[in-house]
């Protein structure tokens, strides 16, 4: 069994979007930084979800 600490392995200044963006935005952002998720913030900047391809792909937006 792996003992790495999570800390070791975690982006540490992850990709944002906020949550009143558009999906296709956020699609433009992913394949711009050449990643597959984002973290939703709301206005107060508070995590308010995660937003994967997956999630464009299953709501067609991509």
């Amino acid at each position: 069994m792996h003992v790495t600490a999570i800390a070791d392995v975690m982006t540490r200044d992850p990709v944002t979007i906020d949550s009143d963006a558009l999906a296709v935005e956020a699609a433009r952002l992913m394949e711009t930084r050449k990643i597959n998720a984002l973290l939703v913030l709301d206005a107060q900047r508070r995590v308010v979800g995660a937003l994967n391809v997956h999630d464009l792909l299953r709501a067609r937006v991509v």
